[in-house]
């Protein structure tokens, strides 16, 4: 009988001859390729007459998440106010344009509660001594006393029983209920972790001061927050703040408004509009 290692050979070395014309032809110069490379993908948000139509962050998150799952390309926001129950979760390649001052992101009013436990380090679960206005699918900012700003947590509501909810992001501390740890729905209007090249510009943020009482501490309850993130060469393919003032950075790692405290408006070229006004 003859060994069956002869037609294993055969199909393993038609495998690697496939792979390596697939690797060679990958690192030419054809047009397909730089058409990969610059995927020109473009979806509408809208209220109305748009390929995604919603008015909150939903319809928003939706839009991004498919152009990203695609490798890139420009989520274009029609005029209109979209209300933010949690952030706008930014993807690496992808292009947020809006109409200007047309375009409003606006926070959604604050809920807030006292933890009815505590919240250990690493644990991604909170539990409310009024769990009212928490919903799934809504932001959420954790923090005590003593342990706020870089210490506290921003994270996105996944599932709840009662007042026990569970969250996206685990704690960076512990949060004791001797230390008057809470739970607020307050966050990142627009929020991003670990991108390269993503864009937000001509747009309006609002961060909501009346209905949003508890002071927003912290890059990450920042009305826009970024960290580890890269961009393009150009100073405005990220736009971010990183002083009391609204003057425009490209930070590549941390930077942000405060939502409860500011109206930003971005230009088309990510400078601030008129309207930031009501500033810190």
């Amino acid at each position: 009988m003859k060994p069956r290692f002869a037609s294993l050979s055969v199909l393993l070395l038609g495998h690697l001859s496939s792979s390596l014309t697939l690797a060679d032809q990958a690192g030419r110069k054809f047009a397909e390729n730089s058409l990969h490379a610059l995927p020109a993908l473009q979806i509408t948000v809208g209220h109305v007459n748009a390929d995604i139509q919603g008015t909150d962050n939903r319809a928003l998150q939706a839009a991004v998440d498919y152009v990203a799952n695609l490798g890139g390309g420009l989520v274009l926001i029609g005029p209109g106010q979209y209300l933010m129950r949690d952030s706008l979760h930014l993807r690496s390649r992808v292009t947020v344009r809006g109409h200007g001052a047309e375009t409003i992101l606006k926070k959604d009013r604050e809920h807030r509660s006292p933890l009815a436990a505590d919240a250990d380090f690493g644990e991604a679960a909170m539990t409310l001594q009024n769990p009212d206005g928490f919903k799934i699918g809504g932001g959420v900012y954790l923090a005590s006393k003593t342990q706020r700003n870089f210490h506290g947590v921003c994270a996105t509501i996944l599932n709840g029983r009662s007042n026990y909810f569970t969250l996206t992001r685990s704690m960076n501390a512990d949060l004791m209920v001797n230390d008057t740890a809470f739970a607020a729905t307050i966050f990142p209007v627009i929020s991003g972790y670990n991108l390269e090249d993503a864009v937000v510009e001509n747009l309006t943020i609002d961060g909501n001061r009346a209905e949003n009482p508890t002071h927003a501490d912290g890059c990450r309850t920042a009305g826009i927050f970024s960290t580890a993130a890269t961009t393009r060469s150009s100073t405005t393919a990220w736009c971010a703040t990183t002083t009391a003032m609204g003057s425009v950075s490209s930070n590549p790692m941390m930077s942000g408004w405060r939502p409860a405290w500011w109206r930003i408006a971005l230009d088309s070229d990510c400078t601030l509009g008129a309207g930031h006004n009501d500033l810190w």
